[in-house]
């Protein structure tokens, strides 16, 4: 059979149908958009938080990236350090408690953290905070941290620990929000000088115990003696 004879034996079209447009379906669960209505925004748990992490968000933007106004960048406040250092020495507290139960052998012995042992980590966190209190505070760039032979004991590195909180705080106290974005100039412990923004530096001191806090902890739970949950969430839902 040619073409042409197949051609003729099918049926004619006729003019194209449209039919009618069906609804979309919804999947369950999906919220039909509606012209001018806004989509319900997820809580925080963070609570008075939330302005500081977005202001961390916005000052670590990629170089190019459009500008941010100058209010958003300076929108930390002294309410919000101090929340952050609340965090800080209660989570303190927690591996400090931990520690208590302890021996004085387990408390010096070689582990296998960045500091050599528990009592090296506890020293290298409280020595950070005093070296940064005295540049924060008196202006003054030491040279070295406090050595751990200074701490021979807990009860002699907790007590010295409770001395620094106490100034600590009282220099927090002292600040107002125009302060916290305030430059400081400073040198580091190998003399090289820097100058940073006052808030970035303090969120920095909190951020640096959080990670020597946690080879405390390693060391702890290989003791049997975990200090449990350290995180911000767990410090905010205790205070609720």
């Amino acid at each position: 059979m040619d073409a042409n004879r197949r051609e003729a034996r099918r049926p004619a079209q006729g003019p194209a149908r449209h039919e009618p447009s069906r609804p979309r379906r919804r999947a369950a669960g999906c919220v039909e958009a509606t012209p001018g209505r806004k989509r319900p925004r997820p809580r925080s748990d963070g609570g008075a938080l939330d302005g500081l992490a977005r202001t961390l968000l916005l000052s670590g933007r990629e170089p190019g990236a459009s500008p941010v106004p100058v209010r958003a960048r300076n929108s930390v406040t002294k309410d919000q350090i101090t929340l952050l250092y609340d965090y800080n020495y209660w989570a303190n507290a927690r591996v400090l408690k931990a520690a208590t139960n302890v021996s004085r052998e387990q408390f010096a012995a070689p582990a296998r953290l960045s500091q050599g042992s528990l009592r090296g980590a506890l020293a290298h966190t409280l020595g950070t905070e005093i070296v940064w209190r005295l540049r924060f505070q008196e202006g003054i760039s030491v040279s070295t941290l406090p050595p751990e032979s200074d701490f021979p004991t807990l009860d002699a590195l907790q007590a010295r620990w409770a001395e620094e909180e106490r100034t600590m705080r009282g220099y927090l106290a002292s600040l107002g929000d125009e302060a916290l974005t305030a430059k400081l100039t400073y040198k580091n412990t190998k003399g090289m000088p820097f100058e940073n923004v006052l808030w970035h530096l303090l969120v920095h001191v909190v951020n640096h115990g959080t990670q020597f806090r946690g080879e405390a902890a390693v060391a702890l739970t290989e003791y049997g003696q975990s200090p449990g949950d350290l995180d911000l969430l767990a410090f905010l839902r205790a205070r609720a």
